[in-house]
């Protein structure tokens, strides 16, 4: 008899833990499933800001970079023709005009 009552308090000892643990995990689990959702949103739209940021960043700096060289060939082609250098020395001014520019963004870092 005192067999049987042991085993039937045990059992509802186990049943009354495996209650309460599945009461605890249902009301801690969706506050922080929530909380996780909201920051992976959040993250998301950081990265798609930034990916928006970098794709601007990127289509600015070939416009300008195909900007330049346009300048750069047009300036060519003036000193040759119009200032009747060599091309040898066309591109040597040029050189030292973009050397210059470099040493001067340098020095401003």
């Amino acid at each position: 008899m005192a067999n049987t009552n042991r085993k039937g308090f045990l059992k509802l000892l186990s049943e009354l833990l495996t209650n309460f643990s599945e009461l605890l995990t249902a009301s801690i689990l969706p506050p922080i499933a929530e909380g996780t959702e909201l920051i992976l949103d959040t993250v998301e739209r950081r990265i798609k800001k930034i990916e928006r940021k970098i794709i601007s960043n990127v289509r600015t700096h070939l416009i300008i970079g195909l900007g330049l060289s346009f300048l750069t060939l047009s300036f060519f082609f003036f000193l040759v023709e119009q200032l009747v250098l060599s091309k040898a020395l066309s591109f040597l001014v040029i050189a030292v005009i973009v050397l210059f520019v470099g040493l001067l963004l340098k020095l401003q870092d």
